[in-house]
């Protein structure tokens, strides 16, 4: 079961696509909307040959699969919580789990750990593995391509693609400011005053911001800001396949979502973050 945002599912889904042709096994995904990505699977993608999409959690609503409970902080309940899903799990059809933090032990630990079972649940937001070819066997529903049509015939041959992640992720507004892309975009039209960029961000002020400052030199995707709307969502997805498109990307740091529309289509990318970081890194 992949969690957390569009990029996320699409990874972590993709590195187990790497697992299951490694194992030979079938890799069932069981895809459900929440707050953080308020749409079904077949709203964004299109089928996929890897994997078979469950949309209703049937008997596995059953189970505890919120991480606030299967990771709490409070040792009893986190015991109590994984205790419960042991004792039914073989009324759900499983014989093991695998949890976050099994995940974060590496990929040769869940190999191993999924050789030892016949039907095992993964509850995840990571991925175990690199794999972009896993990632290039999504395709956009009829519905994203509609969408991103309508923005893609403004690109040119030598569009460059800027991510600016902003709203709820800290850790991308503290070390990737719109100043470092502003720099970057100014450095990039010296190089010829009728270069196009295409950015793609989810501040609409940022957006109002440099659209007034670059003017017809930047493309934007007249979009629904926000993932708690289906609208939000395919038009989210729609920028990550118009940021696939672009000669080059610049991203945030700590962006998934950055490095997911690179490896689509096998594009170069750069994350732009404050100098202090780039010593570390």
């Amino acid at each position: 079961m992949p969690r957390a945002g569009l990029g996320n599912r699409m990874r972590t889904i993709s590195s187990f696509i790497h697992l299951k042709e490694k194992v030979n096994a079938d890799l069932l995904v069981l895809w459900q909307p929440d707050s953080g990505l308020n749409a079904k699977y077949h709203e964004v993608f299109m089928d996929n040959p890897n994997f078979e999409v469950i949309q209703k959690p049937g008997k596995f609503k059953l189970l505890l699969l919120k991480r606030g409970l299967l990771n709490h902080t409070n040792p009893v309940i986190r015991k109590c919580s994984r205790l419960y899903n042991q004792l039914i799990k073989g009324f759900v059809k499983v014989d093991g789990f695998i949890e976050q933090e099994e995940i974060l032990k590496g990929y040769q630990f869940v190999e191993n750990k999924v050789k030892k079972h016949q039907t095992i649940f993964v509850n995840t937001s990571s991925e175990i593995i690199d794999y972009p070819e896993g990632l290039q066997t999504f395709k956009p529903s009829q519905q994203v391509t509609n969408r991103l049509k309508e923005t893609l015939g403004n690109f040119g041959d030598s569009t460059i693609g800027f991510h600016i992640r902003r709203t709820d992720h800290r850790i991308a507004i503290a070390n990737s400011p719109v100043e470092l892309f502003e720099k970057k975009i100014n450095h990039c039209l010296t190089t010829s005053k009728n270069i196009k960029f295409f950015l793609a961000t989810d501040d609409p002020e940022v957006e109002k911001e440099l659209k007034s400052k670059f003017k017809s030199n930047c493309i934007i995707h007249e979009k629904v800001f926000g993932r708690n709307s289906k609208a939000g969502i395919i038009d989210a997805a729609a920028e990550m396949y118009l940021l696939s498109k672009t000669k080059k990307i610049y991203g945030s740091y700590w962006s998934s979502f950055s490095i997911i529309s690179a490896k689509i289509s096998g594009i170069d990318y750069e994350i732009l973050k404050l100098p202090e970081l780039e010593k570390i890194n």
